[in-house]
């Protein structure tokens, strides 16, 4: 029995009968995704509409009282 490696050559594993080399198809790319994203967001911008801010509501003063020994 030989139990001799030969070690000049790259191991593969496979795993559900595909090969290491193959590189499994997504169904949309990442720049599919992007592109998809970007043209939402462009949407949502374009959608916008111009607004007033509210008024500025008035500032909250305190009444300095001195203190009282009971």
């Amino acid at each position: 029995m030989n139990n001799t490696f030969d070690l000049t050559h790259q191991m593969e594993l496979s795993f559900n009968n595909q090969s290491a080399t193959e590189i499994p198809q997504r169904k949309t790319s990442h720049r599919a995704k992007a592109k998809w994203w970007f043209q939402q967001m462009r949407t949502v911008v374009d959608r916008t509409f111009d607004w007033t801010p509210a008024p500025i509501r008035a500032e909250q003063t305190y009444m300095k009282l001195s203190r009282v020994k009971v």
